[in-house]
């Protein structure tokens, strides 16, 4: 990373400051393994937590105290990043088909199929709406995001908007 004279003249300036930020701790506790070898996207239901895995490309619905695989769907994402789960069907970003996926959250049949704008596809977000000249376009009312090879402000991962109340 190359810094300007001037943001490094910033980092000096504020490194006494820094050094009295209060830095607090945390145990962390494992309360589950996920059934996936390679856990890479995950989205909150009532009907419990979705779980995409990117090395078996499945996904999987466990339930919130034991972790408990309450359904296994085999999926056509490739090594995905990211899902989420917009009330009757999941999407996906498939990484490596550049793709984003709709699929079925019954059978994991796929529904639809997007190409997905920009580079390599590393996640996408749920909007409600899309501002007038936005720089990527909605899909299915979803924000794709490129990688930040192409966009430096990408997201990785998948969160839905109308949850958070944007």
């Amino acid at each position: 990373m190359l810094l300007l004279r001037r943001e490094f003249a910033a980092l000096l300036l504020a490194t006494p400051a820094l050094a009295r930020v209060a830095v607090r701790s945390a145990k962390v506790e494992t309360v589950f393994d996920t059934p996936g070898p390679k856990p890479n996207g995950l989205q909150a239901t009532d009907e419990g937590l979705w779980i995409l895995d990117q090395g078996d490309n499945r996904a999987y619905l466990v339930d919130y105290e034991r972790g408990r695989t309450l359904r296994k769907l085999d999926t056509d994402t490739k090594s995905g990043s990211g899902i989420t789960f917009d009330g009757a069907a999941l999407w996906t970003a498939s990484t490596y088909s550049r793709e984003i996926l709709k699929i079925d959250a019954r059978s994991g049949g796929t529904l639809a199929r997007y190409d997905s704008p920009g580079c390599r596809h590393r996640g996408m977000d749920c909007r409600p709406s899309q501002p007038a000249g936005a720089a990527r376009p909605a899909i299915g009312g979803f924000q794709a995001s490129a990688s930040p090879e192409c966009d430096r402000r990408a997201r990785h991962g998948v969160a839905r908007r109308q949850a958070l109340g944007f």
